[in-house]
């Protein structure tokens, strides 16, 4: 059969077996996807997620109630006044629980989120059983990220105080505020760099420096398409954290005048609203991560053509 002038057969159509089609993805397929696997795979994720903030909540509730009783420690003030070291420490147990609660959804929802690229059902006792291997891994990986990033904006803050308690206080403020115009951009270079080193870590058992190598060789030469998802995503989820978390600030706001501490409920009222917002952007964050290492991989290594042919072969096809 003779073909029309510049007429070209279309393009065979990859292969979608899961959640998302199996080749490079777009920025719209991995935050679909993550949608998708959310909707899919509700029961495991869901289930996981609220779990894990049922018990960070109680933890964080806790942690407030200790501060609260001994009432000597806060006088007549409210748990929301500036300055008082007692709310200041249950702001910081407050958010390593979040970040350890977060990182242990990373791992579950991470496998979950490999199964769900091969449209292949698991089962909560099993995404636990391969993740919990790894836990304290990528336990110590969230940390040492955390801890990087951080060192690397606090330091030019540290040698200004220092220079301006020595000597001239406006030339520890400029030495510090030129430190940070150059840390800042570089803080956020490494965490990038470091962006898909959890899901490496997870699937493909790998060390704490093995992960953090593997996602820089990931990440590079795509690193503003890369920054371009996470910034997105960290949107995205802040604005969902606002909306489902707005009814209980709400409520926390019409009785923060009463009981003996009104400032605890308020603030109560707020954390029950950001853990159970998390019930649904914590798997929603960790789906996006997880499909972001698997486009990388696809787009590197040729992963859509692994995955394909194992596709093929549990189908019989």
């Amino acid at each position: 059969m003779t073909l029309p002038p510049g007429w070209t057969p279309p393009a065979p159509q990859a292969p979608r077996p899961g959640v998302v089609p199996l080749r490079p993805l777009g920025i719209g397929e991995i935050l679909d996807g993550a949608v998708s696997t959310l909707r899919r795979y509700w029961q495991v994720q869901l289930g996981f997620a609220a779990a894990v903030v049922t018990v960070v909540t109680a933890l964080q509730a806790g942690a407030l109630y200790l501060v609260l009783r001994d009432t000597s420690a806060l006088g007549n003030t409210s748990v929301s006044d500036s300055g008082n070291a007692t709310t200041q420490s249950v702001q910081v147990v407050a958010t390593v629980i979040g970040m350890l609660a977060q990182t242990v959804l990373q791992g579950v929802l991470t496998v979950v989120t490999a199964r769900a690229v091969l449209g292949e059902d698991i089962t909560p006792q099993a995404a636990w059983a391969q993740a919990r291997p790894r836990l304290w891994r990528l336990i110590g990986l969230s940390f040492s990220v955390l801890a990087m990033v951080s060192s690397i904006i606090a330091v030019p803050v540290l040698i200004g105080l220092a220079v301006g308690l020595s000597s001239n206080a406006g030339a520890g403020f400029a030495i510090g505020f030129l430190g940070e115009l150059a840390a800042v951009p570089f803080a956020v270079w490494l965490w990038v760099r470091l962006g898909v080193a959890a899901p490496a870590l997870v699937l493909e058992k790998a060390t704490i420096g093995t992960a953090m190598r593997r996602s820089g060789r990931l990440v590079r030469g795509t690193w503003w398409r890369v920054f371009g998802i996470l910034l997105l995503t960290q949107l995205i989820t802040q604005m969902l954290t606002g909306i489902l978390s707005l009814p209980f600030l709400g409520i926390g706001w019409a009785v923060s005048g009463t009981g003996e501490h009104p400032g605890a409920a308020f603030y109560l009222f707020t954390m029950l609203g950001v853990a159970i917002a998390g019930v649904v952007t914590y798997p929603f964050g960790a789906g996006v991560t997880a499909l972001l290492y698997v486009d990388l991989r696809m787009r590197r290594e040729g992963l859509d053509l692994t995955l394909a042919r194992t596709a093929a072969s549990r189908t019989g096809r």
